[in-house]
């Protein structure tokens, strides 16, 4: 969002007060300005937010809203469930995944989708925009996600366990042909070093590693890639 302050010189009544922004954006090309109806707003194509100073004669402040996060939770149990309490309130569609009925079960019908799935036969969609949590409850069920996950180009996928289990399971998948650059961006273990120990805490660790990922300017992180 970004909100004008203070115009002067020659500047239109048109170049409004506020404008939405795409967020994949890296120039303001004089194409990409449209009018919006009969709104005073502009959609700003291929924006990047430091060259609307060259605007002459606009100051602005500029507020990141950002767009819905899908979060593809694998996994239900402890863990599972505290990411997608937390991931809720902040504002992300979240999608809990498990193959045990009675565990989804204990979810009511509201902000957390369930999906009772089979490990065995992956088959859900996702998009280069989503983001994935595996936490299942055991290292076959993970690398069966990450299998499927890592696939898909997630911009962000991380993966519970220790640092030896997780290289045995990149292992396997880079025997099975999966690239090995791919798999050294996967975040596993999971989440940010805070000494987390409690569901709660992993939680904390994963979503905040989440944001800094999806907040990153660069997005150096951002969709796996070969």
């Amino acid at each position: 969002m970004i909100t004008v302050i203070s115009q002067s010189g020659e500047v239109r009544r048109k170049l409004i007060d506020r404008a939405i922004v795409e967020e994949t954006i890296k120039q303001l090309p004089s194409t990409g300005i449209s009018k919006a109806n009969n709104l005073e707003s502009l959609y700003l194509k291929d924006f990047d937010f430091f060259l609307l100073s060259d605007v002459v004669g606009v100051e602005t402040i500029v507020e990141f809203i950002g767009f819905p996060v899908n979060l593809f939770i694998f996994g239900a149990g402890h863990v599972g469930k505290a990411v997608a309490e937390i991931a809720v309130k902040l504002g992300y569609t979240v999608h809990l995944l498990d193959d045990r009925e009675e565990f989804l079960n204990t979810f009511s019908e509201g902000d957390i989708q369930t999906h009772l799935i089979d490990f065995n036969d992956l088959n859900i969609e996702m998009s280069a925009d989503d983001v994935v949590v595996i936490v299942t409850r055991g290292h076959w069920y993970d690398e069966l996600c990450l299998s499927f996950a890592i696939k898909q180009s997630p911009r962000y996928l991380g993966m519970i366990g220790s640092k030896r289990r997780v290289l045995g399971i990149k292992n396997r998948l880079i025997e099975e042909g999966i690239s090995k650059v791919r798999l050294d961006q996967v975040q596993a273990p999971i989440g940010l070093k805070i000494n987390a120990k409690t569901p709660m805490e992993i939680a904390i660790s994963i979503l905040a590693e989440i944001i800094q990922v999806i907040n990153s300017k660069e997005r150096k992180l951002c969709h796996l890639k070969d």
